[in-house]
């Protein structure tokens, strides 16, 4: 089961309330870390601050002297590298705390003293009313109209939580509505907004962010996710927890500062199941200019940044394709041809590309394949292929044949995809004025692959070349991881943040 840390930053008490300062500093690099004090008692609260390089994710950790990270959390420096933050001292035996800060190898680390609690007991005075008084403060809700309303957002024991009231989020749901925490942003989608609006009623919107901890999961797990942060979310609405969003989606924003020796395309966001199990968001993106890890999901739970080092041994960085097929073997969706290979040369056949296309979009796969195509049989592609056609992707090419190893052609190909899409209620607008007449070689693409051609040209996702779409010619591997790559890079661009 996956242990929650237990502490979280807190809101500075106010002057009469807090304890002598003491400024203690150690350096390490150019990041400084300085205490408030060097010693107290679990519920304490402390400051924590320094200096560090500008407008940059700064994290900070704490460990207890087992090695377990109990408190974490992102911190901007300022234009001048200041930052600082709060945090209650955790309620764990008395010992030493490692607290560290900083970005990449530039961080800085200093030992704080927890007290035993016995002879802090007694002294009358009352400091967690203070606490939850001091720590709860208004936050402005938006829609993608432009509309806000108020809420509050409290200082939890290991986290936040943000809370609406019903009626008052009633008034944004025309559209998507985000919701700006201290260190997560969360963007619900104009049909998840309007569901939790009808469950909420006049009762509040509860969004609870929630520090996790990842000491439970195997030793492979904890090398993917290392010290990154990990967070629950849990949304309750009218008083009870949502599961779903009602068909619609969440998009989460979470601050990461890569290391000195991390790709960006190799960042990705893991779901951690109840079992400890990782799952990765294959959306999940690496925004640069905001250095953030953005995803999309339509359920909350415990999601992880995590740092997916997969290569092989015939993409080099020189190659056109680096960028695509590292993207999507970093979220698994290709797993190479064996031998640590890509063989991005390789013609695309059926069953790859359906494999590929499903994984993508994180379309399970069916268990059940009793419908299934004749000539499925029974291989890597063979349960994709049966949800496939049950959710009518695939119609296959007559005689309940789908021919898995043939190679498949660019017009079936694209058809696949634009029926994948419109299933998920993704299909792309027009972003181009390019049109099917732009090309010569229109007559050569089928009666069925018509709409689909027609709209992925509109929308920029065929291009074609020398002035031909070339519907009857082939792929490469890497053509198709470059097209997955380009799709799934830009459908977090499109979202109404």
């Amino acid at each position: 089961m996956i242990k929650r840390f237990k502490i979280i930053a807190a809101c500075v008490l106010s002057a009469a309330m807090l304890f002598q300062i003491l400024i203690i500093t150690a350096f390490a690099a150019d990041c400084t870390l300085n205490l408030s004090t060097s010693s107290g008692y679990a519920g304490d609260s402390i400051t924590i601050s320094g200096n560090c390089d500008p407008n940059e994710w700064i994290t900070v950790k704490a460990g207890d002297s087992d090695g377990n990270i109990v408190y974490i959390k992102p911190v901007l420096s300022a234009n001048d590298g200041k930052y600082s933050t709060g945090l209650i001292v955790p309620d764990i035996d008395a010992g030493m705390l490692t607290i560290i800060a900083g970005s990449g190898s530039n961080v800085a680390n200093i030992d704080f003293t927890v007290k035993k609690t016995s002879s802090h007991e007694g002294d009358g005075n009352d400091d967690s009313a203070v606490n939850n008084e001091e720590s709860s403060k208004e936050i402005e809700i938006v829609n993608s109209g432009g509309e806000t309303i108020s809420g509050t957002i409290e200082e939890t024991e290991d986290g936040y939580d943000i809370t609406i009231g019903g009626d008052d989020f009633s008034k944004i749901t025309g559209g998507s509505v985000k919701i700006a925490a201290p260190y997560v942003e969360v963007t619900f989608d104009e049909t998840a907004a309007e569901y939790i609006s009808k469950q909420a009623g006049s009762g509040n919107v509860v969004l609870s962010i929630i520090n996790a901890g990842v000491s439970g999961l195997s030793d492979e797990a904890q090398a993917l996710i290392g010290d990154s942060p990990a967070y629950e979310f849990i949304l309750n609405a009218g008083g009870s927890d949502l599961s779903s969003f009602g068909g619609g989606l969440a998009y989460v924003s979470i601050p990461y500062t890569l290391a000195d020796d991390e790709e960006i395309k190799r960042i990705v966001i893991y779901y951690i199941s109840d079992a400890g199990g990782l799952m990765v968001m294959t959306d999940s993106i690496y925004d640069g200019a905001s250095k953030n890890v953005k995803f999309s999901t339509g359920h909350f739970s415990v999601y992880a940044v995590g740092y997916n080092d997969i290569s092989f041994d015939d993409v080099s960085n020189s190659n056109w394709f680096y960028d695509a097929v590292t993207f999507c073997a970093a979220r698994e969706i290709t797993s190479g041809t064996g031998n640590n290979m890509f063989s991005p040369d390789m013609t695309l056949t059926r069953g790859q590309f359906i494999t590929l296309l499903m994984r993508a979009y994180d379309i399970e796969a069916d268990g059940d394949i009793s419908g299934n195509f004749a000539d499925a049989g029974h291989a890597y592609y063979t349960e994709y292929l049966a949800a496939a056609k049950r959710l009518g992707i695939t119609k296959g090419l007559g005689n309940n044949m789908f021919a898995p190893e043939d190679e498949i052609t660019r017009q079936d190909m694209f058809t696949l995809l634009y029926r994948a899409l419109d299933v998920l209620e993704e299909l792309p607008e027009a972003d181009t004025s390019s049109s099917l007449s732009d090309f010569s070689d229109t007559d050569e693409i089928s009666d069925y692959a018509d709409d689909a051609m027609k709209t992925l040209v509109a929308a920029g996702i065929i291009s074609g070349s020398d002035g031909k779409l070339m519907p009857m010619g082939n792929s490469t591997r890497a053509q198709m991881a470059q097209v997955i790559y380009n799709l799934l890079s830009s459908s977090y661009a499109d979202l109404k943040h």
